[in-house]
């Protein structure tokens, strides 16, 4: 690329309306003024800059991973590239993987006509992170506060990427907040991991620290009500008055002192494998499982599920479980868009267990004669949804043998001569 005056304010007013449309939200207008220079972004950090930040509207990982090997491949030594690209990784994940398995380590697969196939690329989070390794090991010598930000990107992505990548993020966060103690949004989305993962304290702590050093934003109360849902007890005392900041009034101290209020409706929320039960306990290396719910809500962030799962998770019928306070999609229920969370843990047992009991598919009809004669507290489930031909799920008391209820549903079965 020409280095002339005339060239070089070319390019600069080229980034300026490219970073004046990005701010506007408008991606397809900064798409449509950089797309004739792409052979340029390997001659001008600051076309390559603005180019990564574009990125972060793509859908396709394949294309994402191949612009950011691209450019990587060029600026891994330049934090300001870095940084964008890093960014652009972090959003794509934060809307893809929301309800999904952390992703595997291995080569994206390469469908028919997929973008640049004929090239092994990485998923979007780790080649992220990769990126963001290589720049901090080789860029050279900066400021304490931008090489923390580049720890807390490293971070970021690292939190989603289950077992294997948890040690890291938490070690980056450390690194990143020792460099910048003064790193609001380091102490808000250490606070955020710490949610997920169902530690209370430690959220409530991190968010102590982000408010100590000047942020403020409403989105520290939702993690601060959420966690004090979450633990409960004295610690929770003051949440109605928090919900009343979030626009929800009426709540009021209930069981385990958390805040409660009648008259929600159902809701739908993600239960998956790697919630943490009621003991503070997860497991990441679970294989993944995700089921959507209805839940009874007893108040925006908590509530009881309705109905058993068909799937083994650690939270399944009659649990209390709590949920991220944001929506992690929406889906359309019968012409209405209602949101699902994600959930976070199961914090109660409820008065049922249950176990898979795959059986031929009934009507409705036949459902309810086989209920109503059943032992009070035993009731048999399938799902009007369920994909397989054999499914179904047998529900008891808690604390009651399985066979109090296995015993009487097969002689019932057997009276009513179901298939």
């Amino acid at each position: 690329m020409s280095s002339t005056p005339e060239e070089s304010a070319r390019i600069a007013a080229l980034v300026n309306r490219a970073w004046g449309a990005l701010a506007q939200g408008d991606h397809a207008e900064a798409c449509e003024l950089l797309a004739p220079y792409a052979d340029e972004t390997r001659e001008s950090a600051a076309l390559a800059q603005v180019w990564a930040a574009m990125l972060s509207a793509l859908d396709d990982e394949r294309h994402l991973s191949y612009e950011l090997s691209r450019l990587a491949g060029r600026w891994a030594e330049e934090p300001d590239v870095v940084a964008e690209l890093a960014q652009s990784a972090l959003k794509f994940c934060g809307r893809q993987l929301s309800l999904k398995a952390p992703p595997s380590i291995d080569p994206l697969p390469a469908p028919e006509g997929a973008y640049a196939p004929s090239r092994e690329l990485e998923p979007a989070l780790w080649l992220g992170a990769r990126v963001v390794s290589y720049c901090l090991e080789h860029a050279a010598p900066s400021a304490p506060e931008e090489r923390a930000a580049l720890y807390l990107l490293r971070a970021r992505l690292l939190s989603l990427g289950g077992a294997e990548a948890e040690e890291g993020a938490l070690g980056d966060f450390e690194v990143a907040l020792s460099l910048s103690p003064e790193l609001g949004l380091g102490w808000y989305e250490l606070a955020r991991l710490h949610l997920r993962r169902g530690r209370w304290e430690k959220a409530l702590g991190a968010l102590a620290q982000a408010r100590a050093v000047g942020l403020d934003a409403l989105q520290l109360t939702w993690l601060e009500v959420v966690a004090k849902t979450g633990l409960g007890g004295e610690t929770a005392s003051d949440s109605p008055a928090l919900w009343v900041t979030l626009n929800h009034d009426e709540l009021e101290i209930g069981a385990g002192g958390r805040a409660v209020k009648r008259g929600y409706e159902p809701q739908l929320v993600a239960l998956h494998s790697h919630i943490t039960d009621p003991h503070g306990g997860y497991d990441l290396t679970q294989a993944w499982a995700l089921e959507r719910v209805w839940v009874q809500p007893l108040s925006p962030c908590h509530g009881r599920v309705l109905h058993p799962t068909l799937s083994p998770l650690p939270a399944g019928y009659d649990d209390l479980v709590i949920w991220e306070p944001q929506p992690a999609q929406f889906e359309d229920v019968e012409g209405d868009e209602r949101p699902v969370f994600r959930a976070i843990a199961c914090l109660e047992r409820g008065r049922a267990q249950s176990r898979p009991l795959p059986r031929s598919s009934l009507s409705a009809e036949q459902l309810s004669a086989l209920n109503e004669g059943l032992p009070a507290g035993v009731f048999y489930y399938q799902a009007p949804h369920a994909p397989a031909e054999r499914s179904g799920v047998i529900c008891w008391p808690r604390g009651e043998p399985l066979t109090s209820a296995l015993e009487p549903f097969e002689a019932r079965w057997a009276a009513l001569e179901l298939p």
